[in-house]
C-alpha cells in the first residue's frame, strides 16, 4: 500500500522590509504544518524559515537565500526532513544556504548570472508560502533545484526571452563533476504566457518541461505543466508528470 500524506493545517508568517537608501530589499518567512499520514501519528513540522536579501543593480545586483526547507511532496510529507544548503554540496545540512547569485546586466538586452542559481523548471516554487499548492506534486524530486552555475539570458522585444546555461556540481546527481546545460524559451503576454525548457544532465537524463499560464477574470489561474524526462543511456524509460 502506497503510504499518503496531506497537510492538513499550515501557519505562515510574512516579512518585508525594504531600505531605498541602501538599495536593498530583505524580506523572509516562517511557516508550519500539521501533517496526518495514512496509517501513521498526526505530526507537526517547520516547513521554512527563510531570509532573503536582495540588491539592485548598482552595477550588480544580488539575490541571497538562507534558512530552512521542507520539501514535502504528496507522498512523502512525514517522511521529509528540513535541509539547507541543497547547491553547495552538503546534503546533511538542516540549515544553510538556499540560493545565491549574481546578476550583471550586459549591453543588448544581455544578463548573465553566476552563482548558486534557482532552476527555470515547473511551476513550483520551494518556499511553501509562495508555492500554489499546499505539497509538491509528484516529480518534484526528479530534478534539482538549486545547483551550480552560469546562464545567460537575453531579452527581446514583446515579453519574449531566451536563456542558455551551464551548470556543475554534486547537486545534480551526486558526483562533484557532474555537469548539466539547459536553455529555454518564454513569451509573457501579461496575463497569460507560456515557457518551454530543455535540461540536460550530461550523460545521465533529459528533461522537456512546458508551462502555460493563464490569469482568469476574477483572479483565478489556469496552469498546466507538462514535465518528460528519460534516461540518456536508455530513452524507453521516461517518466511524465502534470
Amino acid at each position: 500500500m502506497v503510504k499518503r500524506a496531506l497537510g492538513i493545517l499550515t501557519v505562515t508568517l510574512l516579512l518585508t522590509a525594504q531600505s531605498q537608501g541602501a538599495n536593498l530589499k530583505a524580506e523572509g518567512g516562517i511557516s508550519a504544518a500539521l501533517y496526518d499520514q495514512v496509517g501513521e501519528k498526526s505530526e507537526g513540522k517547520l516547513r521554512d524559515l527563510v531570509v532573503e536579501l536582495e540588491g539592485k543593480e548598482s552595477p550588480v545586483k544580488f539575490d541571497l537565500a538562507v534558512g530552512t526547507l521542507l520539501l514535502a511532496t504528496v507522498t512523502s510529507s512525514a517522511e521529509q526532513e528540513n535541509r539547507g544548503n541543497f547547491g553547495v554540496g552538503s546534503s546533511d545540512a538542516k540549515w544553510g544556504l538556499l540560493w545565491g547569485y549574481a546578476e550583471l546586466k550586459l549591453p543588448e538586452n544581455f544578463t548573465l548570472q553566476w552563482g548558486v542559481l534557482s532552476t527555470n523548471l515547473g511551476f513550483e516554487l520551494p518556499e511553501s508560502y509562495d508555492n500554489p499548492n499546499a505539497l509538491f506534486g509528484l516529480v518534484w524530486s526528479g530534478q534539482p533545484f538549486v545547483y551550480k552555475g552560469v546562464r545567460l539570458k537575453k531579452e527581446f522585444s514583446a515579453g519574449r526571452s531566451a536563456y542558455f546555461e551551464y551548470d556543475r556540481g554534486r547537486e545534480l546527481n551526486g558526483n562533484t563533476k557532474d555537469h548539466a546545460v539547459g536553455a529555454g524559451l518564454e513569451v509573457n503576454g501579461g496575463s497569460s504566457s507560456f515557457s518551454f525548457n530543455y535540461f540536460n544532465y550530461g550523460s545521465y537524463k533529459t528533461l522537456l518541461d512546458a508551462l502555460f499560464y493563464r490569469e482568469l477574470p476574477g483572479g483565478d489561474e489556469v496552469v498546466f505543466n507538462l514535465d518528460y524526462q528519460f534516461l540518456n543511456s536508455d530513452s524507453s524509460k521516461g517518466a511524465v508528470g502534470a
